[in-house]
C-alpha cells in the first residue's frame, strides 16, 4: 500500500471525504472537483482509496489535486475495507464517505456538519440527502433494513410485473418533503454517508467480509440496534450517475452473484440457522426461471445456478 499527500498536522479538520476508487478516472476527477469547488466555510481532507485502479487515476489525482490523501492499494480490497483504510487515516472529528460517481451541486458537506453539530433529542448514526439523477429528479437515497422474505417477494412478482419495483421506489420517494429538515429512515445509502468519526470506530467500522454491497447497511444496522438513528436531511444535492463504476453489462449474472454473495451474509449474521437456510432454498428455486433469460449465455446462467446452491458466502462465482 503507498501513501502518497498525506501532511502531518495539527490543524483542526472538520471533515474527511473519503473516496473509494476502481476504474472511473473521469468521474472520480469530476467528483473531486465539485468537492473543492462547493466546499466553503468549513475545514476539510479528501482522501481517494484506489483499488488498484488500471485507468490512470492515480496519476491524474496527484497531478491536479497534490493535496489530495492518494492511498493505493496493491489489489482491489472491495468497498468496506478500502473505506475502513481512509478512516485508519482519517483526521477529520466527521467522516463522509462519498461514491465516485456523485457530483455535489451546493455546500453539502457543510450543510451535513451543521446538522451533525446540532442538538437533537436522539442519538445520530449516519446521515445524507436526498440524491438526484442525472436529469436532477429524487431518486434512491435510503432504505428500509432488509427483510429476508423481500428477495423472494420481489423475484417472483417482477416476473409478471415491472411496477412492483416502481411502487417501491415511490414508496420511499414519498416520505421526502422540503417542508421537514429531516427525515428518520432505518439506512442512508452508502453514495453519501456521513457519519461521526468517533461512533464508526466505537462499531469497528465496515464488516470486512462484505465486498461490496450491503456493508453500510450492516454498519447502519448495527448501530440502529444501539439506539442510534440514521435520517435523510434537507438542504444537500447531489447527483449520483448510479452504477457508473460496474464494468459489468446491466444483466451481469456476476454482478447478480456479488449482491446475492454480500446478502446471503447479511442475513446470516442476523437470521436463525434455520431461518437462514429455509431462505436460501426459496431464493434459489425462485430464481430459477433466470436459466431462460437469454440476454446472457447459458453457460452463465447454469453457472449463477450453481452458485445459488453453494452454502458459503465466499467469493466463489
Amino acid at each position: 500500500m503507498i501513501v502518497n499527500g498525506d501532511q502531518l498536522t495539527n490543524e483542526r479538520t472538520d471533515v474527511s471525504i473519503i473516496l473509494v476508487n476502481y476504474n472511473t478516472r473521469t468521474l472520480t476527477i469530476q467528483c473531486l472537483h465539485s468537492i473543492f469547488e462547493q466546499t466553503k466555510d468549513i475545514s476539510i481532507e479528501v482522501l481517494v482509496v484506489d483499488n488498484h485502479s488500471k485507468d490512470g487515476t492515480q496519476q491524474e489525482i496527484r497531478q491536479s489535486f497534490p493535496k489530495v490523501i492518494l492511498i493505493e492499494n496493491e489489489v482491489n480490497l472491495g468497498f468496506g475495507r478500502a473505506n475502513n483504510l481512509g478512516i485508519q487515516r482519517a483526521k477529520g472529528k466527521y467522516l463522509f464517505f462519498l461514491n465516485t460517481d456523485t457530483l455535489l451541486l451546493n455546500n453539502a458537506v457543510k450543510m451535513f456538519f451543521d446538522f451533525m453539530e446540532e442538538s437533537f433529542l436522539f442519538p445520530l448514526g449516519g446521515i445524507g440527502g436526498v440524491l438526484l439523477d442525472e436529469k436532477k429528479n429524487m431518486t434512491h437515497s435510503s432504505d428500509q433494513f432488509p427483510n429476508k422474505w423481500e428477495p423472494i417477494k420481489s423475484q417472483f412478482i417482477g416476473y409478471f410485473t415491472k411496477k412492483y419495483v416502481s411502487v417501491q421506489i415511490k414508496r420511499e420517494l414519498s416520505q421526502y418533503s422540503k417542508d421537514k429538515s429531516y427525515v428518520e429512515v432505518d439506512y442512508v445509502t452508502g453514495a453519501d454517508l456521513f457519519v461521526s468519526k468517533s461512533l464508526i470506530e466505537a462499531f469497528g467500522g465496515f464488516d470486512p467480509n462484505f465486498f461490496m454491497y450491503f456493508e453500510e447497511t450492516d454498519l447502519q444496522y448495527r448501530m440502529h440496534a444501539q439506539g442510534y438513528k440514521n435520517a435523510i436531511i434537507n438542504g444537500p444535492e447531489i447527483i449520483h450517475y448510479q452504477g457508473s463504476s460496474d464494468s459489468k453489462p446491466r444483466f451481469s449474472p456476476a454482478k447478480r452473484a456479488m449482491n446475492d454473495r454480500s446478502m446471503f451474509y447479511y442475513f446470516k449474521k442476523r437470521a436463525g440457522v434455520f431461518g437462514y437456510y429455509l431462505f436460501r432454498v426459496g431464493y434459489f428455486l425462485v430464481k430459477l426461471p433466470l436459466l431462460l433469460d437469454k440476454r446472457v449465455p447459458f453457460s452463465e446462467r447454469l453457472r449463477y445456478q450453481l452458485f445459488l446452491l453453494n452454502h458459503t458466502h465466499e467469493n466463489t462465482f
